[in-house]
């Protein structure tokens, strides 16, 4: 991106699936809250100084809530060793660790491995 000053326009695309234990309704009103990964970035130049910033949005876990109406919740279909990965990363970001996360996680799945041996977990 030349100018973040100029990127003025910005647009959340929803992308993916979720897979849920029932039907919904066409022409029903729903509310849908959903965790997730942004997965890409994408800048357009409109051409006219500014540009258009498009962020792309898989996601993880949705809910999906009608009103008054207890919510549907859709299956959660990463792997476990993805869901893992998942929590090791957070806690590398949390604990802001000056190493590479790739040799934190590493380090992290070895431990893991060796408490499995050993029986702890």
């Amino acid at each position: 991106m030349k100018d973040l000053k100029s990127a003025n326009e910005y647009v959340l695309k929803l992308a993916g699936k979720a897979y849920i234990p029932q039907e919904l309704e066409i022409g029903r009103n729903y509310k849908i809250t959903s965790d997730g990964t942004i997965t890409s970035k994408n800048e357009t130049d409109l051409d006219n100084g500014s540009h258009l910033l498009t962020f792309k949005f898989n996601p993880v876990l949705v809910e999906i809530q009608e009103a008054g109406k207890l919510a549907i919740r859709a299956k959660d279909v990463r792997r476990q060793s993805q869901k893992l990965r998942g929590i090791i990363y957070r806690q590398w970001q949390e604990e802001s660790i000056s190493i590479e996360f790739e040799t934190y996680y590493e380090k992290k799945m070895l431990n893991i491995i060796q408490a499995v041996i050993e029986g702890l977990i």
